[in-house]
């Protein structure tokens, strides 16, 4: 029942803090309700609200630029010659030039 204590009636949302949290884990004071609904939606919709945002603000030519900047970025550490010496033998090294594609 403690796990759904939360979304009962304040007399058990503060039982079960006084136990679990306080008693417990000797947190001194609950965090006010506004505080703890944000926390909930962030953690229960998170995904979802960065979706849409994504979807709003995020627009092609912003996906162009944020690509074609990795790839400058990453450029200096890909190797010029897949025959170039040393750093991994040849299919590691292919392996991780390939996990280098920004698509």
């Amino acid at each position: 029942m403690n796990d759904r204590a939360r979304y009962l009636s304040k007399a058990f949302v503060t039982a079960d803090f006084d136990f679990y949290s306080k008693y417990l884990r000797d947190v001194k004071e609950m965090e006010p309700r506004w505080k703890r609904c944000v926390k909930r939606v962030d953690r229960d919709l998170g995904e979802a609200l960065g979706q849409v945002f994504v979807e709003k603000t995020f627009t092609p030519e912003t996906k162009a630029s944020a690509v074609a900047m990795t790839r400058e970025i990453e450029r200096p550490w890909k190797p010029t010659s897949s025959s170039s010496p040393g750093w991994a033998a040849r299919p590691n090294r292919r392996r991780s030039i390939n996990s280098m594609a920004c698509e």
